[in-house]
């Protein structure tokens, strides 16, 4: 019976997950990359599953989103520490760690950057997590005409 009531318990316990490192968040580059400082190392981060407009794209308008897109992303994480939590595939071809963003508070920062109108989604098979909670978020910005889906 001591034995059924100690893997009770231990089936109780949270259960740490290997996968997910912290990071201090360091830079934004755009609105879907930054730099952050890991275990002492230097490293860049994709969030995963968002796309902003590119910073180097020459379109006025294009460009008034991207600032825009960088701007929001520097008000969620610059200077915070951050969770990694990862997908199937860990780094791109551009060797960036593929991520998406927690914040100490709760807050999951690719979610927010698609809910407020700043990002849109982007899904790059096999790393396809989360897709409900992203595809209503992007229905919630569409609907409030928010960031990209602005008239």
């Amino acid at each position: 019976m001591h034995a059924k009531l100690v893997v009770l318990f231990l089936l109780a316990l949270p259960f740490p997950s290997l996968a997910d490192d912290s990071a201090r968040i360091i830079r934004v580059i755009d609105g879907d990359t930054v730099e952050a400082e890991i275990n002492g190392e230097f490293d860049r981060i994709r969030l995963l599953r968002i796309n902003t407009p590119e910073m180097t794209d020459t379109r006025p308008d294009v460009l008034e989103l991207a600032r825009a897109s960088r701007l929001a992303l520097e008000r969620l994480v610059l200077n915070h520490v951050v969770t990694l939590e990862y997908d199937r595939v860990r780094r791109d071809k551009y060797g960036r760690i593929l991520a998406h963003l927690h914040r100490a508070d709760g807050l999951w920062v690719n979610r927010e950057m698609v809910r407020l109108g700043f990002a849109e989604i982007m899904t790059i098979p096999p790393n396809v997590k989360h897709t409900d909670e992203l595809l209503a978020a992007e229905r919630e910005a569409r609907e409030g005409k928010r960031g990209l889906w602005r008239d």
